[in-house]
């Protein structure tokens, strides 16, 4: 099943994208296990894309705790939540879900390489 096309989703997406990379910055710091070295320019990557995306703190602001109902404002949710992505990225959010898609394959393809 897939889900339409709404600002709750791309947010979700979004800041399942913000954790995952947060969680890989814990495990790439931390002394539990030794990543090779190819695991580590894969994250050390994967957080340079992170941090150009979310340069503007309000933007991580914005997708944690922005109001999801707009009203009075005569525009849409959808609207809005496009709005506020180009503002605070300056990206179209199409664009942006594309990054953030490519992003979160290679996250994928690293746990499974790690964990298999």
């Amino acid at each position: 099943m897939t889900l339409p096309n709404h600002s709750l989703k791309f947010r979700i997406q979004l800041l399942t994208y913000y954790n995952s990379v947060q969680a890989l910055k814990c495990v790439s710091g931390s002394d539990v296990q030794t990543l090779d070295r190819k695991h580590q320019d894969v994250i050390g990557k994967v957080v340079d894309k992170h941090n150009e995306v979310f340069k503007n703190k309000t933007f991580r602001n914005n997708l944690f705790h922005y109001k999801i109902l707009v009203e009075g404002s005569g525009k849409t949710e959808n609207n809005y939540f496009e709005s506020m992505v180009k503002e605070e990225t300056c990206i179209d959010l199409n664009e942006l879900l594309i990054i953030v898609y490519k992003e979160m394959r290679k996250i994928e393809e690293l746990i499974e390489e790690i964990i298999y």
